[in-house]
């Protein structure tokens, strides 16, 4: 009977597990990490502004605290921000989207409310009148949900 045509990689990586496994964490940095800076400063320096998703514009609280979460540690450990500026950004941003919910926009505290608020400042002067910390708090959380969809195609 003919061995599978996978035994040949295992005995590979049985006679070599150190090399692979360097291998491995080497193109993952690469292909996860790396990315993060390169889009988040890409954003700073067009002003893009890329809408979220719309599982995130829902009422799932939740699910938009968890991205928030992971952007600010991620972000954080590439030295693209410093935690308390990320903070400082996100309750700018909060407070304008609470804003934008007694003007009857959006919910506060939610993605929706987010965009209602950024469409306001435009609206009113641009997006500089949200302030930069707001600025870089949505671009560090743009710039990590943009690396994660991405993540299939590395």
């Amino acid at each position: 009977m003919a061995t599978p045509w996978w035994h040949r990689y295992a005995g590979q990586l049985r006679s070599a597990p150190g090399s692979h496994l360097t291998a491995f964490l080497v193109l993952h940095e690469v292909t996860a990490v790396l990315p993060l800076p390169l889009v988040y400063y890409g954003l700073q320096a067009t002003g893009l502004q890329v809408p979220l998703p719309a599982s995130l514009r829902g009422d799932d609280p939740a699910a938009l605290e968890a991205i928030v979460r992971r952007a600010r540690g991620v972000a954080a450990w590439a030295g693209i921000v410093v935690k308390g500026d990320f903070d400082d950004g996100r309750r700018e941003l909060d407070a304008a989207a609470a804003a934008a919910a007694s003007a009857g926009t959006a919910a506060a505290g939610t993605a929706a409310g987010w965009e209602a608020a950024v469409a306001a400042a435009d609206q009113g002067g641009g997006p500089g009148r949200l302030g930069r910390g707001a600025r870089v708090f949505l671009d560090v959380v743009t710039a990590y949900a943009v690396v994660k969809a991405l993540m299939p195609v590395r």
